[in-house]
């Protein structure tokens, strides 16, 4: 990412990997608007969860045990964007399969 002639970086910025990690990041960004146009916003709304959804319409836990099994690594599947977590509903649904138990 070039910078207009006559412009100046923040003191703060004067480090040897900076122009590594502006084009780092200008990699991503790229890549993500890219997987962006490939989203179908209606396929999302139905099939993608967010944490407290997952928790009123497919496992009524509370919403520290679902934070409790993903730090033990033994929770559903899950995806993290940003802060947010969200569940794919059919993988939630196959793991409360793959732990009921027999009757």
């Amino acid at each position: 990412m070039k910078r207009p002639a006559g412009t100046s970086r923040p003191a703060s910025l004067n480090c040897p990997n900076t122009e590594a990690i502006i084009n780092d990041l200008d990699v991503r960004s790229k890549a993500l608007l890219q997987l962006a146009e490939t989203v179908d916003p209606n396929r999302l709304d139905t099939d993608l969860l967010d944490e407290r959804r997952a928790r009123a319409e497919e496992l009524p836990l509370s919403l520290a045990w679902y934070r409790r099994k993903r730090l033990m690594g033994d929770g559903p599947p899950f995806i993290r964007i940003g802060s947010r977590v969200f569940y794919r509903r059919g993988e939630l649904r196959r793991w409360i399969a793959d732990h009921r138990e027999a009757e």
